[in-house]
C-alpha cells in the first residue's frame, strides 16, 4: 500500500507533463523556422533559449548591466553585458569577442535595447549568451520611445528586419515598467560592473584567472 502511495507521489501529472511537451514543440518549431532561410529572423525570449543550449538563437532584449571592455587572454578583446527580457527579468550575462575594442557593442546607456542574431546560449555554473565573431551579429538602439527606430550601432554581419521595428515598439513600452531598468535609468549614466565590485573581490578575480 505504501510502495503504491510512494509511486503515486512521484508520477508527474499529466497536465504539467503535456503543457511541458508543447512548449518544447513550439521552441524547436521557432528554432526550424529560423534555420529554414526564411527572410527573417525568429526571436525566441530569454527564458525559452535556456532549454536549447548549443544551439544558434536570436534574442530581443534591454541592457540591464554594461562591463568594461578588456584584452581577453588571447588576442580578442571582450566585454560582458547583462541583458534582460520579459520572460527573465534577473537577465542572463552576454559576453562579446572582437578583434578591436571599436567592434565591440558599445552601449549608451542602461536600458537602451540590443538584438543579438546567430548567439549561443552555454552553461558553464550558470547560462550565459557567447557571441561568436566569425557568424554572429548585433545591433543596438536608444531606449526612447520618442527616438528613431534605427540602430545606433550594428556589427558588420547585422542585417535587420522589417518586423524589428515592432519588437523594438514593444520592448521600449515594457521597459518603464521593469523596476531595475528604471533605476539605473535614475543613474543617469552607464553601470559599469567593475565600479560595483570591492578592491579585494575584484584582485581575487583577477588572481584566480592567473591561475588558469
Amino acid at each position: 500500500m505504501e510502495e503504491a502511495s510512494a509511486r503515486e507521489r512521484k508520477r508527474p501529472r499529466e497536465g504539467d507533463a503535456s503543457e511541458g511537451d508543447a512548449r518544447m514543440r513550439e521552441v524547436w518549431k521557432r528554432l526550424l523556422e529560423a534555420a529554414s532561410g526564411k527572410p527573417r529572423y525568429t526571436y525566441l525570449p530569454i527564458a525559452d533559449t535556456l532549454k536549447v543550449p548549443g544551439v544558434r538563437v536570436c534574442l530581443f532584449a534591454v541592457v540591464a548591466e554594461i562591463g568594461a571592455a578588456v584584452h581577453s587572454r588571447g588576442t580578442d578583446f571582450t566585454v560582458t553585458l547583462r541583458i534582460v527580457d520579459e520572460s527573465r527579468k534577473a537577465g542572463i550575462s552576454a559576453t562579446f569577442f572582437a578583434d578591436n575594442t571599436a567592434l565591440l557593442p558599445c552601449v549608451k546607456s542602461s536600458g537602451d535595447v540590443i538584438s543579438l542574431h546567430d548567439v549561443v546560449i552555454q552553461h558553464h555554473g550558470e547560462f550565459c549568451v557567447t557571441f561568436n565573431k566569425k557568424f554572429s551579429s548585433f545591433a543596438l538602439f536608444e531606449s526612447k520611445v520618442s527616438a528613431e527606430c534605427s540602430p545606433y550601432q550594428t556589427s558588420m554581419k547585422c542585417h535587420g528586419r522589417k518586423h524589428d521595428k515592432e519588437l523594438l515598439t514593444q520592448m521600449r513600452t515594457w521597459l518603464p515598467n521593469n523596476p531595475l531598468v528604471r533605476m539605473l535609468r535614475q543613474l543617469n549614466h552607464p553601470f559599469y560592473l567593475k565600479d560595483y565590485l570591492y578592491p579585494g573581490r575584484f584582485y581575487a578575480q583577477c588572481h584566480v584567472s592567473e591561475l588558469f
